[in-house]
């Protein structure tokens, strides 16, 4: 009897556990790395998704702290127009109760006098246009992570690794025997060179999601000086004016 061989295999993140073995020491660990490598890109794929929604919810949570404001913002200023308006009103109504006392006691009215020598208040100050600081990029953005790799990984059920086994194969058995081994040999060394090609990629994906990431930090450090000048200037703009 041939001796058996026995890997086991875990992923903490995914939370599973497997046990691989066979006769075959090499396809065994074979076996093994592929299913460690498949689980590995099945939680690469969690973790962007997850990644993916909490962007999702801190902009939707962004875009309610925004609506809010401009409502408060809104009420704010309403609130200060109705103030205004009875304010006026007010004034009107004193103007109005003068001009009727005035008429009552029958004399001639000194207009100049009736008339407000004080400055008009000076002009509501305009809000300062302030630019907006461009979206700091973060290494877990999802644009950022690497590519899962395009190739699919040889499956032992596939056909070309199953031998056909005409009528003397099954007569003679060292035949078959020597066909499967040969199939078990392809599979093994074509998803070993699978395993390693698999490994080039995820390691170039990387490093394109990388160089991606570090140009776009690189435009947003020299951009965030550039907004923060205009900013100031636009400051100290508004307060010229005020101060005049």
């Amino acid at each position: 009897m041939l001796p058996r061989y026995t890997v086991e295999v875990s992923h903490n993140g995914l939370g599973k556990y497997r046990v691989v073995s066979g006769t075959d020491h090499y396809v065994v660990q074979a076996k093994a790395k592929a299913l460690q490598l498949s689980w590995d890109e099945e939680y690469s794929r969690k973790q962007a998704k997850d990644r993916e929604k909490n962007s999702k919810e801190q902009e939707r949570r962004s875009r309610i702290r925004s609506r809010e404001e401009r409502q408060q913002d809104l009420e704010d200023k309403l609130e200060e127009a109705s103030q205004r308006t009875e304010d006026a009103k007010t004034e009107l109504e004193q103007i109005q109760n003068t001009l009727r006392s005035a008429l009552k006691l029958k004399h001639a009215v000194k207009w100049e006098k009736l008339k407000r020598a004080d400055p008009y208040p000076t002009p509501e100050p305009v809000a300062p246009s302030y630019r907006e600081y461009p979206y700091e990029p973060k290494p877990d953005d999802v644009k950022y992570q690497p590519l899962p790799n395009p190739e699919p990984e040889p499956q032992s059920d596939n056909t070309r690794y199953k031998p056909s086994l005409g009528f003397f194969d099954k007569l003679v058995k060292s035949r078959a025997e020597k066909k499967i081994q040969i199939a078990n040999e392809l599979y093994a060394s074509e998803h070993a060179a699978w395993v390693e090609r698999a490994q080039q990629i995820e390691t170039e994906n990387k490093k394109q999601a990388n160089e991606l990431y570090l140009r776009d930090r690189g435009e947003w450090e020299e951009a965030v000086p550039k907004v923060q000048l205009e900013n100031q200037k636009e400051a100290k703009k508004i307060l010229g004016e005020k101060e005049n």
